[in-house]
């Protein structure tokens, strides 16, 4: 499970923010965020697992942040491409959720970071 491997602490909610790319640089999309609460982040977690495609968080999942108040962050950055590939396989996630993927992608979102708590 992604909590032994990479250290992340599930009990946490998971902070979820659209980036776009632009040349060689990736930044935040001003504004757009998503609470991923845990249950539905282990949720989608154990989808992931199933479906052979756990990869899609754990191939890109490094200690890139922290928060104001020092707590460690593991980051994963999937393509919003590779997301929506996921949730067209199956993979299911509360609506508000898929609701503000749909509006990302209208932003010109490229990459979906989720921010999850090192334990």
């Amino acid at each position: 499970m992604l909590s032994q491997n990479y250290n992340v602490d599930l009990e946490q909610d998971v902070d979820v923010y659209p980036c776009v790319t632009k040349g060689m640089t990736t930044y935040p999309i001003e504004g757009q965020t998503y609470l991923l609460p845990s249950l539905d982040a282990i949720s989608m977690l154990d989808q992931l697992t199933r479906m052979g495609c756990l990869t899609l968080i754990t191939k890109t999942m490094q200690s890139l942040a922290q928060k104001v108040d020092g707590t460690q962050l593991q980051t994963a950055f999937p393509s919003l491409n590779e997301v929506k590939a996921c949730i067209d396989r199956g993979l299911i996630l509360p609506k508000a959720f898929t609701a503000k993927i749909r509006e990302w992608e209208a932003l010109n979102c490229s990459e979906i970071f989720f921010d999850f708590t090192e334990q």
